[in-house]
């Protein structure tokens, strides 16, 4: 099979491209997306570390706002007075509170306090789920749980004891009612990260998307959830993949003393969008690359191949005996290069072929007419 000079350096020159230059995209990819993951896990560990201190000041301030109106309402409980109305009405995200009294091992509600008359109807107090946390309560822990029902105003409770009796043991516990938003707002900005805040059971207190935590959806039974739940550290991180929409995620976690875990997770498509963007560049560049090479190979191999296809054409026509050509003068080259002398040894060669030949017909002549 005949192939000419242009086509085996048009396929010289892409094999040796290619093969340079997949290797050195491909291995740069790699090493993108290993330091993508590490830089990501990273920034995922700090974020929900950073919310969870947020969480943590915020649910402290309305640990004491709401201790400050338990114990004013305590202490006023028996007087018409205003300074306690008027403190209550204050806070507007506080919507509701319920002071239980512990004694002889029976608890006795004090009444319940509505900021509005309009919350009495859109908030209600279950003395089972109350019953359930108790326990809990009575041993001086705090509880945080999202207490919204359907058609509720969005609302999550903070159960906490407020005083003890002679004894030393807890008497006296608020369950404060907030309004769910006051939680939402520091995940209001948007971010490629999903946010998500959950009590001790798993039930959204917080998220990206908002309408999750006003459904009270529950993550109990997420991977990342149980790890968390099963860690004895305050914060960690693990890849686990999601089976809501078979992705790989990474996700980090990070508990707060109020038992309201934060939760951050980023896709890994997400994660390694930036390395395969670098690898599509990569490709592209290089095939330019390859395409301006291709033309300039062809284009040089055009003054090589051109000059040379010349040369057998008049090598023909010397071996018919047509010896007034001259290569040197129907060769065009820009260079004095190698097919520049090799034009001009050809017309030195017709020369002598030339001279050759008149010899030759001289002497047939001379031993004609002898």
């Amino acid at each position: 099979m005949k192939l000419s000079i242009s086509f085996k350096l048009i396929i010289i020159t892409s094999l040796l491209l290619i093969g340079v230059t997949v290797p050195i995209a491909m291995k740069t990819s790699e090493f993108f997306e290993k330091t993508s993951r590490q830089r990501e896990e990273n920034i995922n560990l700090d974020s929900v570390s950073v919310k969870s201190t947020e969480y943590e000041v915020m649910l402290q301030n309305l640990l004491e706002r709401s201790r400050t109106i338990a114990v004013m309402y305590l202490k006023n409980r028996t007087e018409t007075t205003n300074d306690f109305d008027m403190m209550f009405k204050k806070e507007k995200g506080f919507l509701s509170f319920e002071i239980i009294e512990w004694k002889s091992d029976q608890y006795a509600s004090l009444g319940y306090v509505y900021r509005t008359k309009e919350l009495e109807t859109q908030l209600t107090y279950d003395k089972e789920t109350d019953k359930t946390i108790l326990p809990f309560l009575l041993q001086g822990q705090i509880e945080v749980h999202n207490r919204t029902k359907l058609g509720e105003m969005p609302h999550f409770q903070i159960a906490f004891p407020i005083m003890k009796d002679a004894q030393g043991k807890i008497s006296h516990i608020m369950l404060a009612n907030w309004d769910l938003n006051i939680l939402q707002k520091p995940l209001l900005e948007s971010s490629e990260r999903v946010f998500s805040v959950t009590d001790r059971e798993g039930k959204i207190l917080a998220h990206s998307d908002e309408k999750k935590s006003i459904r009270g959806e529950n993550i109990s039974k997420s991977e990342i959830f149980q790890i968390a739940l099963a860690s004895k550290i305050r914060k960690g991180q693990k890849s686990f993949v999601d089976p809501t929409d078979d992705q790989k995620k990474f996700g980090a976690f990070a508990k707060t003393s109020f038992g309201v875990n934060v939760f951050a997770e980023i896709s890994e498509e997400i994660i390694l969008e930036p390395a395969r963007e670098v690898r599509r560049k990569a490709f592209y560049i290089a095939g330019l690359f390859l395409s301006a090479s291709i033309f300039v190979i062809f284009i040089f191999s055009l003054s090589l191949s051109s000059p040379l296809e010349k040369l057998v054409e008049l090598t023909k026509l010397v071996s018919k005996g047509k010896f007034d050509i001259q290569a040197g003068k129907q060769i065009k080259t820009f260079f004095q290069d190698e097919v520049y002398e090799l034009a001009k040894s050809f017309d030195l060669m017709v020369e002598g072929l030339k001279e050759r030949d008149k010899v030759k017909n001289l002497f047939s002549k001379f031993h004609g007419s002898t």
